[in-house]
């Protein structure tokens, strides 16, 4: 019980008023005359300095019915309207769950804006997505004819096939030309594949030696310190005597031209002219011709038993072509030497085939690398196909470079916007169930 109350310097209790309720105590008076003070006063003394209340014993819980009284302990719900709380206890209750349930509104809204971005963004990766399987399928499309053993297993849709590309990204084979990987598919791709026996090398290192020789211009003629010389010299031409001495083993005593008769000593003198020193020369001329007709011929006759060979990888067309154009080279060098032979004492050369058969050579080294990558492929199939396949799928990779750069860059960015939009809704999420319990 209150023993008394004093009241000092709030509202309209400027001077000191003092009294000693009773147990029961009633106030009455117009407005402002301090009643609503009385009881902020008794209900909160702390904050009223200069006011005391004193106790009979312990103080005791004190309630003042007035207007803040009902704003505290009575209150409309607003989610329900009709509905009221009646206690300050529960009115504080109320309000903490309107507040939880709107900060939930809020915390959801927010979800809903994070879910709708992330779903954006997942559609703009798809729509890349879709774009990529489309320019991959049509490279597809594209080579399949002869790419085909190396698709085989990514043709039943696009999502496969641009699958494959972006596994195929860290492809480190040999980038080769889309000619080059053709090659190589006809060849290992080939159920007729088997091997064949190699081709020599083809060379000609003594060509230099069986074409030229000082005899070619060397002029050809008898013994100069007879007589007969000088007329032989005058009339210059030696090789026209030479064939008459010739017939004058026909013709015995008579000159086989006109028919005269010689003396014995005519034709004696005129044999002598055509002394050992000529025939050496005559022999040394020979010898070298059928030297150059045996290699040369040789040489020929290796190249058709080569062209003539069945290869099924290799086109020998050229190659004929140019054996025809050696033998027609050749052809004319041999009338050249025959011609020598019958007018030893005219110098001459022939023409080089050293050209062509550099050409020939080059070509035949071309057929024998052929022949020996196609015999190595017969031994390795199986990691020749796999080598090859590999290849291919370097050479899609690199047509589609600049669109899988792009596609990268649009998956990264989207990729890392969802990681942070997932994040942001799940961190969301838990502070809405906190609410959700303490609510």
């Amino acid at each position: 019980m209150l023993n008394k109350i004093k009241l000092h310097k709030t509202a309209c209790y400027n001077e000191v008023v003092e009294f000693e309720p009773k147990e029961i105590n009633y106030f009455f008076g117009s407005n402002g005359v301090g009643k609503s003070s009385l009881g902020k006063v008794i209900s909160n003394i702390s904050s009223y300095p200069s006011c005391e209340i004193n106790w009979a014993s312990s103080p005791v819980d004190i309630k003042i019915y007035n207007k803040q009284f009902v704003k505290d302990s009575f209150s409309q719900s607003n989610q329900i309207k009709g509905i009221f709380t009646l206690g300050k206890d529960l009115t504080d209750t109320q309000n903490f769950i309107e507040e939880t349930n709107k900060k939930i509104g809020e915390l959801n809204t927010k979800i809903e804006g994070l879910v709708k971005s992330q779903t954006q963004h997942e559609k703009k990766l798809s729509a890349k997505v879709s774009e990529m399987q489309e320019k991959a399928w049509s490279l597809k499309r594209k080579y399949e004819d002869v790419f085909k053993p190396a698709f085989i297993s990514f043709m039943g849709s696009g999502e496969s096939f641009f699958n494959k590309c972006l596994a195929e990204q860290s492809n480190s084979s040999n980038l080769l030309t889309e000619g080059e990987i053709k090659e190589k598919c006809n060849r290992v791709f080939n159920d007729d594949l088997k091997a064949f026996d190699q081709i020599p090398d083809f060379t000609f290192a003594e060509l230099e030696t069986k074409e030229y020789s000082d005899i070619l211009k060397t002029k050809i003629i008898g013994k100069e310190d007879i007589e007969i010389a000088k007329l032989i010299q005058k009339l210059d031409n030696s090789d026209w005597v030479k064939d008459g001495v010739d017939y004058l083993q026909v013709t015995v005593d008579s000159c086989p031209f006109c028919q005269q008769s010689i003396s014995s000593e005519l034709r004696k003198e005129v044999e002598s002219f055509f002394d050992e020193t000529y025939e050496n020369q005559k022999i040394e001329l020979n010898d070298f011709i059928e030297s150059y007709k045996t290699y040369v011929g040789g040489l020929i006759s290796e190249l058709e038993l080569l062209s003539n060979r069945t290869i099924a990888i290799i086109d020998f067309q050229e190659l004929n072509d140019k054996i025809d154009l050696l033998k027609e080279q050749y052809k004319n060098n041999i009338a050249t030497l025959e011609a020598k032979q019958k007018t030893p004492s005219v110098p001459t050369s022939i023409d080089s085939l050293k050209e062509i058969l550099s050409e020939i050579s080059t070509l035949v080294t071309g057929y024998k690398a052929k022949v020996e990558e196609n015999n190595k492929t017969v031994l390795n199939i199986k990691s020749e196909k796999n080598t090859l396949k590999s290849a291919i799928w370097r050479f899609i990779v690199n047509e589609l470079d600049i669109d899988l750069t792009a596609y990268n860059s649009t998956k990264q960015a989207v990729d890392k916007a969802i990681t942070s939009i997932t994040a942001s809704i799940k961190a969301k999420k838990e502070e809405k169930g906190k609410l959700e319990k303490s609510g």
